[in-house]
């Protein structure tokens, strides 16, 4: 008999020979173009910590061994919002029987057999899901059927705040300033913390939305906490309804609901 089920050659550590893990719990973490770990998939790493011994020599330093003593690689704070990963050194263990030398680096060697065959992953698909393939042909295939509209310098209406600001708060001279600055030309805002510049974003993509029904605005921060924290001061400032999206809350739910415009 024989079973239709993929079998998978495990990964072996180079001293004892013993079969440490399944190349299905394994992938590959493209950091960057030249960055690659292997590593285990972080939705499994929990479950297969109790494989290896793993010590901590200071705050930057935590060294992954096998049972047998050997030294198989590191626990690292390089996945997305600096989560933990286990991380294993190219020539400390062995993949299908391969062994490789001390100068080998995984970034030169992750598309060739047999390591061709442990899955890839990047920030987006770090937990382990990704958008089906078929969402992400329909989002190569959008084209946008309006051209942009500004605010005519003629019209002063088109300039003011009250009609689109829903909070009671009063934008202080310099945040108008930037406001009209804003809605007329590319501009970079430098104020210091506390000084209003998500109001100043928040009436300006108000305003853009109001003349650009047919458009979807794109706000984007470079830390997760700040998602959802601009995203409330919009939420409390505006009537735009927004949607917070990160890699790790990402949904089939969001995902249909900005398809069909259910968001601005």
């Amino acid at each position: 008999l024989h079973s239709s089920k993929k079998t998978y050659s495990p990964m072996n550590c180079i001293k004892c020979k013993e079969n440490e893990i399944q190349l299905e719990n394994l992938c590959f973490y493209l950091k960057s173009d030249n960055t690659v770990h292997l590593m285990i998939k972080y939705e499994k790493s929990t479950l297969l910590e109790d494989r290896f011994e793993i010590i901590v020599k200071g705050d930057y330093n935590t060294v992954l061994k096998c049972k047998c003593g050997a030294y198989l690689g590191k626990q690292l704070k390089i996945g997305p919002m600096g989560k933990e990963v286990l991380v294993f050194g190219a020539d400390k263990i062995t993949v299908k029987g391969e062994l490789l030398g001390k100068k080998s680096v995984w970034s030169k060697l992750y598309q060739q057999p047999p390591y061709n065959e442990i899955v890839m992953r990047d920030d987006d698909s770090f937990l382990g899901h990704t958008p089906p393939q078929n969402e992400v042909n329909n989002a190569k295939k959008i084209k946008l059927d309006h051209d942009i509209v500004f605010p005519e310098t003629s019209d002063n209406s088109q300039f003011l705040y009250t009609d689109i600001l829903k909070s009671d708060k009063t934008p202080k001279e310099y945040q108008i300033y930037a406001y009209i600055e804003a809605l007329q030309r590319d501009f970079i805002l430098v104020l210091p913390t506390g000084y209003g510049k998500t109001l100043v974003a928040s009436i300006a993509l108000a305003r853009m939305k109001q003349l650009n029904p047919a458009h979807m605005i794109l706000f984007i921060v470079d830390r997760v906490p700040l998602v959802f924290q601009q995203a409330e001061a919009i939420n409390i400032d505006t009537y735009l309804n927004v949607c917070t999206l990160t890699s790790e809350f990402n949904t089939q739910l969001k995902r249909n609901k900005l398809n069909q415009g259910e968001y601005d």
